[in-house]
């Protein structure tokens, strides 16, 4: 009976820890979508589908030499290009951090830029809903 008890408060602490971290996640991606300018949203998207890609691994976020699959929030105000995931905001493209997006088919847009606060290339394929759109705001910076 002893062991029945350790199971079933092991599985409730997994659970409980598995619930924190999501959490945690959740609130540094939405904190990551703050504009630091102020500037008024021009579009927005929540929980994409995102393929990241970067050339140095990023401590508690993506790893170079694979593909990160996470879901991103992205951001596209009048000065900036704010893509954010649940290691925080991984991609920022504005007139001092320049970059590039491209929409390569239905509903697929790449941006390539820098990380904000480390010196390292990031690649992001998206999932957006008219990726032109996107990708015209962006050269608009």
């Amino acid at each position: 009976m002893e062991w029945v008890i350790v199971i079933v408060g092991t599985f409730l602490a997994m659970a409980m820890g598995s619930g924190v971290v999501k959490l945690f996640q959740g609130r540094k991606r939405a904190a990551g979508l703050v504009s630091p300018t102020g500037a008024k949203v021009q579009r927005q998207a929540q929980r994409v589908a995102t393929r990241l890609f970067v050339e140095k691994d990023l401590s508690g976020g993506p790893r170079a030499g694979g593909i990160n699959r996470n879901p991103a929030d992205v951001v596209l105000t009048e000065r900036e290009l704010i893509v954010s995931t649940g290691a925080g905001a991984v991609l920022i493209i504005d007139a001092a951090r320049p970059g590039t997006a491209k929409a390569t088919g239905p509903k697929r847009l790449i941006v390539e830029g820098r990380h904000p606060l480390r010196d390292v290339n990031v690649r992001a394929e998206l999932l957006v809903d008219e990726p032109e759109v996107w990708a015209a705001g962006v050269a608009a910076l």
